[in-house]
């Protein structure tokens, strides 16, 4: 009686923890399904033409590259491993069944088939999943992410020295005014209090408005460390010192594929902190779906523009006409007085 409670108390526990492993396969897969395609966007955003000006930009973007590759990759490793836990357990049930029934020749050829599909998926998922994923694309990617960092650094630092000197340019162009221009500008600025008049010349400042932009991307890269250091901390302890003593094995598999799926969420999560955290990252979501209306209302304002400075041209012309008769008509009036 004992013996019947604890095989069927194992076999219950192993057909938990192989529903969980299906589970949390799922979950995998729906994480490359909804982090993929986000991640994505974070890059076109990040790495459009009127945000390669700004160099913490271009490093956003690279990053959610990052993000895409390695959520990606590792998850696509355990899909295709649970897969291939799942293919052998049914054929070796299969193979069992064929076994009770009594039937040899069905049990050798059905033994040669399961070989086969085992072996092949076995070099499949070894070579593909974790060859590709473990070694070869994250080493390229990091090399080719961090060339593209060394170039961001030494281009940001020439772009810097161009914006102070067209600082300095701007300033220098506002102060060759006449004097009597720089009297009535400066008048206001002399009756008014001092600290209104700092205000009004820091408003519009460059350097405030780098400050601002600069304060929404580090409140996004606050949010995003939070959630990086809160779901990997719990697996790197595990990882680090509790895996090696967890017994038995397919439970050591199932914890370890948790909180790895754990650790990638972080991956999938960045979309949605750069959106509810940056204005501007809205803006540019909401600008790359209403391109095409706003391309209209560009195409229908330049249209209206061209029809208003041809109005505008066609009264001048009426207007220097009418100048040019009425001169005329003086200079013959004064002729015939002289006459």
């Amino acid at each position: 009686m004992n013996d019947s409670s604890n095989s069927y108390s194992i076999s219950n526990r192993n057909h938990n923890i192989q529903t969980t492993d299906r589970l949390l396969s799922i979950y995998s897969l729906l994480l490359i399904l909804i982090g993929t395609p986000c991640n994505l966007l974070c890059c076109i955003i990040y790495l459009k033409k009127s945000n390669r000006s700004n160099s913490i930009k271009i490093v956003f973007g690279f990053l959610a590259f990052l993000d895409t590759v390695a959520l990606y990759t590792f998850n696509l490793n355990y899909v295709f491993r649970e897969f291939n836990v799942d293919v052998k357990i049914t054929y070796f049930n299969n193979s069992k069944n064929i076994n009770n029934n009594g039937s040899p020749y069905f049990y050798e050829s059905d033994n040669i088939n399961t070989a086969i599909i085992k072996r092949n998926l076995e070099e499949y998922s070894l070579f593909i999943c974790r060859f590709l994923s473990y070694l070869v694309i994250p080493s390229i990617v990091l090399f080719i992410f961090n060339a593209l960092l060394m170039r961001i650094i030494f281009a940001s630092k020439k772009r810097l020295d161009k914006h102070r000197r067209l600082v300095l340019f701007a300033a220098t162009a506002t102060t060759a005014l006449p004097m009597t221009r720089q009297r009535q500008f400066l008048a206001p600025q002399q009756i008014s209090p001092p600290p209104t008049i700092f205000k009004r010349l820091n408003r519009n400042n460059p350097a405030r408005l780098l400050y601002r932009h600069s304060r929404k991307l580090t409140i996004s890269l606050i949010f995003i460390t939070i959630s990086y250091f809160t779901l990997t901390f719990p697996s790197t302890v595990i990882f680090s010192f509790f895996r090696a003593y967890i017994e038995p094995p397919a439970l050591r598999r199932t914890i370890s594929l948790l909180f790895t799926n754990l650790s990638t969420t972080t991956h999938a999560i960045r979309f949605f902190i750069y959106f509810f955290c940056s204005t501007d990252f809205r803006k540019d979501f909401y600008n790359l779906f209403l391109r095409k209306r706003s391309s209209r209302r560009k195409s229908i304002l330049t249209k209206e523009q061209s029809t208003i400075v041809r109005h505008t041209t066609r009264r001048m012309e009426s207007e220097s006409t009418i100048n040019k008769k009425f001169l005329l008509e003086c200079d013959e009036t004064e002729k015939t007085r002289k006459e």
